[in-house]
């Protein structure tokens, strides 16, 4: 995959609380895909589907639980700026703030 490509974005994951809409453009140099026959051993280890695209492949999980666990096969430094970073990155750096806080 290189380029840009659509993603549904699932309701009520973290994600979709990140980006806050159901469809996102995800930015993509790739060359994996993952293989859905695992989907079942992920959700039952607590790691559930976000985001999946045009022809349902996965496209990012998450980990239940978590403060934040998050893993996408798009790539969202390809899409920040330094004014304009990517809301995943900044929501990272956010979890990683608010977890400094608590253990300080």
């Amino acid at each position: 995959m290189f380029g840009e490509d659509p993603v549904t974005v699932l309701p009520g994951t973290g994600l979709r609380a990140i980006l806050g809409k159901e469809e996102w453009i995800g930015d993509y140099f790739c060359n994996y895909g993952m293989n859905e026959e695992y989907e079942k051993r992920f959700a039952a280890a607590g790691m559930r589907v976000s985001a999946r695209g045009t022809k349902s492949e996965i496209r990012a999980m998450e980990l239940d639980g978590q403060r934040f666990y998050i893993v996408t096969l798009f790539q969202p430094q390809l899409a920040s700026t330094p004014g304009k970073p990517h809301p995943i990155i900044t929501a990272f750096l956010q979890a990683c703030l608010e977890f400094r806080e608590l253990t300080t």
